[in-house]
């Protein structure tokens, strides 16, 4: 596993209770690298080009006898570099990612949502301005968002993952902040749907050359921070619209792997409007096991040419994070939009935690004081 965070304790857990050995690579502190299943955790260095990662994953294959292991990427930029060295390595080792002429339509926002307006999918309106000239021209209405296009740029808008703007002026004061630290023509304006936690859905699925080998879809029903924030607390429903499109998509750029397909349903129209698409394993993928599809070992099973029969993940499952559902959930008591009795009543039945294990209890003693760690890093910067 390179990198990653609560996606890649699921990855060692969902392969080391199967008893198939796993190796961290990272240059942080993550919970995944005090997890038991984890057996090698080397260090990852940060060196200049994907080309050289590329390499040096080769010498390590080499080194430590990881010889046809599974690469899972635990990040976006671990992908692209995955998918951009395809062919190199995959003469040591067993990809779990596409190549570079496939992932690229489901990494580039631009390509994206191009691809998917020629396959009828609807999508929120997107402007891609390439000067404050062209961004003061954007009709509106607001409020907007801004976005990056591709994942790999590194710049706060990027950390932040999306920046709301409520009038023309924010919009171009917030345009000519994100474009200084980005390279031309990455910075996406969209208009924001306004709606609630329920309208926002996703289709998560394993992918074999164009066709689905397993399936599920779920709400994220709440998260942290509330309005632009990561998933804290996500249920499995059943949703034939939001697969549908979904695999129209995926089959049409011909993926292969696991990927997470984002959607919210606009009010205004009632359709489901794409949003994303991650090319790679997500933060509550753990909640398939829960729900009878164990994506890591799936994947792992077809790669070794055991062969995967079609399975779809059953409704009415959820997933939490506790130390960021609790933060999130307090601060929609105070706002009069989650009631105690509401918020105990969505952690009975089928549950499945991010962090915490019984059988690998560490990764959560060490969730809460990691998150406190980051957020007080984020705001020393």
């Amino acid at each position: 596993m390179l990198g990653g965070a609560l996606g890649s304790l699921g990855i060692a857990r969902s392969l080391g209770r199967q008893g198939i050995p796993v190796c961290l690579l990272a240059n942080d502190h993550r919970p995944a690298k005090y997890s038991r299943y984890v057996r090698h955790a080397p260090d990852w260095p940060v060196l200049a080009t994907p080309s050289l990662e590329a390499e040096y994953l080769m010498w390590l294959a080499g080194r430590h006898g990881f010889e046809q292991w599974a690469l899972f990427p635990g990040g976006d930029l671990e992908a692209e570099m995955i998918a951009r060295n395809h062919a190199q390595l995959a003469r040591r080792f067993r990809l779990t990612t596409p190549p570079w002429d496939v992932l690229r339509w489901a990494y580039d926002k631009r390509l994206i949502y191009w691809r998917a307006a020629s396959l009828g999918i609807a999508q929120p309106r997107s402007w891609n301005p390439r000067s404050l000239k062209e961004a003061a021209e954007i009709p509106g209405p607001f409020p907007m968002v801004l976005k990056p296009a591709v994942k790999s740029s590194v710049s706060a808008l990027r950390k932040a993952k999306v920046w709301r703007v409520d009038s023309r002026a924010e919009l171009l004061a917030r345009y000519a902040e994100a474009d200084a630290e980005m390279d031309g023509g990455e910075v996406l304006v969209q208009e924001y749907i306004l709606a609630s936690g329920k309208a926002q859905c996703s289709y998560a699925g394993l992918w074999a050359n164009g066709r689905a080998l397993v399936s599920m879809t779920a709400q994220c029903l709440r998260q942290y921070p509330t309005e632009f924030g990561c998933a804290s607390y996500v249920r499995t429903i059943e949703e034939p619209e939001v697969e549908e499109i979904a695999g129209r998509y995926l089959a049409a750029i011909g993926y292969t792997g696991l990927v997470e397909v984002e959607f919210k349903r606009d009010p205004r129209d009632g359709r489901y409007k794409l949003l994303d698409v991650n090319p790679r394993t997500w933060a509550w993928h753990s909640l398939g096991r829960r729900a009878g599809i164990d994506f890591p070992f799936l994947q792992w099973c077809e790669l070794s040419g055991r062969g995967v029969d079609y399975q779809r993940a059953r409704p009415g499952v959820a997933w939490v994070h506790m130390a960021r559902d609790l933060a999130g959930s307090l601060q929609e008591m105070l706002r009069g939009r989650l009631t105690p009795a509401e918020y105990f009543r969505s952690l009975a039945g089928p549950l499945e935690f991010a962090a915490f294990a019984t059988d690998d209890p560490i990764p959560g003693w060490m969730d809460f004081p990691l998150l406190v760690g980051r957020a007080l890093a984020r705001i020393a910067r």
